[in-house]
């Protein structure tokens, strides 16, 4: 049975994208945050200060995801004529 609200092909690719490289990203920044509990607990400064680097680099490339979200977001808000601010991962699924 095919709903009248169901999505493009390409747009649930560019959504189901987006989740796997939001996942992947969310579980390294985790891995990042016990590393650097773990390096200040053994008061390594140097260490410490790698990890923040890398904790940097991974808050630029969330900006990156953010706007790759709001662009498919965009996308189905104007497929399924709604606001695309209303959309949530919860009201897509």
């Amino acid at each position: 049975m095919t709903s009248t609200l169901s999505m493009p092909q390409a747009l649930w690719n560019h959504l189901s994208a987006w989740v796997r490289e939001e996942t992947a990203a969310q579980d390294q920044r985790l891995e990042s945050l016990e590393q650097l509990r773990l390096s200040m607990t053994q008061r390594k400064p140097e260490v410490v200060d790698g990890i923040l680097e890398a904790v940097q680099e991974q808050d630029k490339t969330s900006r990156s995801r953010e706007t790759k979200r709001q662009a498919i977001f965009a996308s189905l808000g104007k497929h399924w004529q709604v606001n695309a601010n209303v959309l949530t991962l919860r009201s897509i699924a």
